[in-house]
């Protein structure tokens, strides 16, 4: 049961990070985006004593703008990422990981309790679970493989409501918030995001989902370059999976 309930993090977790992109003629913006927080460091910008108004944008260039913060993401170096996932204002789970690009190293917790670990180093998977740590070859294919789905469901998705809200102030530099809305084709329900991005570097800040379930998703990132991962001797010696 736990490893089904890591796979399902896990998941989770990668799609947030893979969000679908919209497509440059179709008003729409990234799904699966969750919430992002950006504190001071090495890559993040410095303070903007003259911050700039919000823009005036139409629905579809607020789309756009989304895909460009988040595909700047990708190639933005190392960082911290802090997850938390809620429902009915009660805490359900959390996820703490560290990426340095390509690899990544993460920490998942329920209920307050730590459930599952996980690194992807050099191309591998080393999963810690309930004590016990196994490796699987071909980590970037899988991260390839959870990316090519997430676009798969992007494309079912119907995107409205793009808006700016305002200029706010996250840890000191001015951020863009951006919100909209995707409904799944076939579907009536929506689910909603919100999106802050540094109006200096255009990297994401801050942003929160909330699915048709009730389910919110919040997300923080401090980029640091000061950042490492270290495969533990446990992990690195693990038996390998089939």
């Amino acid at each position: 049961m736990r490893k089904t309930i890591l796979s399902v993090f896990i998941a989770a977790f990668i799609l947030a990070a893979c969000s679908a992109l919209p497509k440059s003629n179709t008003p729409a913006p990234n799904p699966q985006a969750t919430s992002i927080q950006s504190q001071a460091t090495a890559n993040q910008p410095s303070v903007t004593e003259n911050t700039q108004a919000a823009p005036s944008m139409t629905s579809d260039e607020v789309y756009q703008a989304v895909k460009a913060a988040w595909t700047k993401l990708e190639t933005a170096g190392p960082r911290h990422i802090s997850q938390t996932s809620s429902q009915g204002g009660n805490v359900v789970g959390n996820i703490e990981a560290d990426s340095v690009p390509p690899d990544f190293h993460q920490v998942v917790s329920m209920m307050g309790n730590t459930v599952a670990e996980q690194y992807i180093v050099g191309g591998t998977i080393y999963n810690n679970v309930q004590g016990a740590w196994t490796q699987t070859a071909g980590g970037s294919g899988a991260l390839n493989t959870v990316s090519n789905f997430a676009q798969g469901v992007s494309d079912s998705l119907t995107y409205s409501n793009g808006m700016v809200n305002g200029i706010e102030v996250i840890n000191g530099s001015p951020a863009i918030v951006y919100s909209y809305s995707t409904t799944l084709q076939g579907l009536s329900a929506s689910a909603q995001y919100k999106l802050w991005v540094d109006q200096t570097s255009g990297l994401p800040v801050k942003s929160e989902s909330t699915d048709p379930d009730g389910m919110t998703i919040s997300e923080t990132i401090t980029y640091d370059n000061s950042i490492t991962l270290t495969l533990p001797a446990e992990a690195a010696n693990a038996p390998a999976t089939k």
